[in-house]
């Protein structure tokens, strides 16, 4: 099993149950809000409870962070995820995609555990892009079944 959630967290704190203490205020300009709005976007397309941006309603709903967070917190995908969490996912992401040597030492830890007797892996929420990502550097793995586990966002607090 791989493991390297401890690089998304500052080098000397120890891993602690829960998310850090995030709120809207968190979320950087320029990426990190582009992300959130992308993933209201999708939110809104694939479940109707959750209004899209920048729809017209009796209650105008600012094209802001607040107002994403909020819209997101009532999609089935997010329900029952705290703020923080979804602010710290969001971080995450975004520390992943844009951090070259945060990503090779996430990739490095899943490819070291691919051996050649390795025929299924199983990943994780952003797991299941690192383990993506690993297989397709690895030329020649023998790994036949590639699974991604389902979040239970609900049981998130």
């Amino acid at each position: 099993m791989a493991f390297y959630g401890d690089l998304f967290r500052p080098p000397g704190e120890f891993l602690a149950v829960g998310d850090p203490p995030y709120t809207a205020a968190d979320v950087a300009d320029g990426f990190e809000q582009e992300l959130l709005l992308a993933w209201w976007q999708a939110a809104a397309a694939s479940d109707p409870a959750v209004v899209p941006p920048g729809a017209e309603t009796l209650v105008s709903t600012p094209g802001s962070v607040r107002a994403a967070l909020r819209a997101l917190s009532g999609s089935r995908f997010f329900a029952g995820v705290a703020l923080r969490a979804m602010v710290f996912d969001l971080k995450q992401v975004y520390a992943y995609l844009t951090d070259p040597s945060l990503r090779a030492q996430a990739l490095a830890r899943v490819a070291d555990q691919i051996r050649a007797d390795t025929r299924v892996v199983v990943a994780h929420s952003q797991g299941s892009v690192v383990a993506y990502e690993a297989l397709c550097a690895r030329s020649g793995h023998q790994v036949r079944r590639w699974c991604q586990s389902v979040h239970r966002w609900a049981s998130r607090t």
